[in-house]
């Protein structure tokens, strides 16, 4: 196993000073063996310029649970592999560039069951300026393959009790990130898409797809019980909301949380914002890749808010910078939030 701390103190160190700021991320664009960022001029002159601001205020949120196991937690958030589709993607990256530059073999990574989430600011070319992301990911049911699977999904029958429970969890972290980074009980605004509804589902079983919606909708206003927030459920696909379970939802669950939960269509669409607005993007990340995973090839939530490709190029931003070998503070368990 790679040695955690000896790659801490090398990342903490190559991010010390402007010009190593710079080098680092002329190397970091050099490990993929395509344009990664639609805007990377822009992405670097935040991270030299902003980086302390980011630095400061991004925060990784994690269950508190009896035992919390930092060296796990840390191997599973510094050692990942640069884009991962199912599988190492290694043709869209040069594996050796990655242990130049981040000093590990992204080759056999180990894997730990573990749900965090990363939150801080991000800033962006649009008018808004500023605003928040909240990086989480789904249960990944993408393959039979995936280390999710075996877990939830038994007999061919997903496991409604554990789904359910990882669901409400997912939530939890979520509205607990926004909380616990905006001061004074002001309004909060969070705009979630279907987390772990697309390619995630891919081999749930058939008949239990709906029901993986239904646990979705129905944790979502379960788990809003804070009147400070109001959520933007973000639905780009109209077939979602012309489904029986949908209408169903809406007319029953949807109408306890009327006025505080709004279906909106596009994620990136934050034109009715300003800068003063405590404003949150929840991204669909990964649990084995780095933050944005494919970048400009990956045609998910990930990629296009991270790339600023597709929809994304909505808003440009740099939330590229909240990878851990970049807000090296993320690094340091005193500086987690427990809830």
């Amino acid at each position: 196993m790679e040695n955690i701390n000896q790659i801490i103190k090398i990342w903490e160190s190559n991010t010390h000073s402007y010009d190593q700021r710079e080098q680092l991320f002329d190397k970091l664009m050099s490990i993929y063996n395509y344009g990664y960022l639609k805007h990377p001029s822009y992405v670097k002159q935040i991270l030299l310029t902003q980086w302390d601001l980011i630095n400061n205020r991004t925060k990784l949120v994690i269950k508190n649970q009896l035992i919390i196991d930092s060296d796990k937690v840390l191997e599973s958030l510094m050692l990942r592999y640069p884009v991962y589709f199912g599988e190492p993607m290694t043709n869209y990256y040069n594996s050796m560039k990655v242990k130049d530059c981040l000093n590990y073999n992204c080759t056999n990574l180990p894997t730990h069951h573990l749900k965090y989430a990363i939150v801080g600011p991000v800033f962006t070319s649009k008018s808004i300026q500023k605003f928040n992301v909240i990086h989480v990911w789904g249960i990944n049911l993408e393959s039979r393959n995936t280390n999710d699977y075996p877990i939830y999904v038994n007999n061919n029958n997903l496991n409604v009790g554990l789904y359910n429970n990882a669901i409400k969890d997912l939530f939890d972290l979520i509205y607990q990130s926004a909380l616990s980074t905006t001061k004074n009980n002001q309004l909060i605004h969070i705009r979630i898409p279907l987390i772990g509804l697309g390619a995630y589902l891919n081999s749930c079983p058939s008949t239990d797809k709906n029901l993986a919606l239904s646990i979705f909708l129905n944790t979502l206003v379960s788990q809003l019980k804070y009147s400070n927030i109001k959520v933007y459920l973000c639905i780009y696909d109209t077939f979602i909301t012309n489904d029986l379970i949908f209408k169903q939802w809406y007319n029953t669950q949807y109408q306890t949380k009327a006025g505080q939960l709004i279906i909106d269509r596009n994620l990136f669409d934050v034109s009715m914002f300003n800068m003063t607005d405590n404003l949150f993007l929840v991204n669909a990340w990964d649990n084995k890749s780095f933050i944005g995973n494919g970048g400009s090839l990956d045609n998910t939530i990930d990629g296009y808010l991270i790339s600023a490709n597709g929809p994304g190029n909505m808003i440009p931003n740099s939330s590229y910078l909240h990878n851990p070998f970049i807000c090296t503070s993320l690094l340091s368990p005193k500086n987690w939030i427990l809830i």
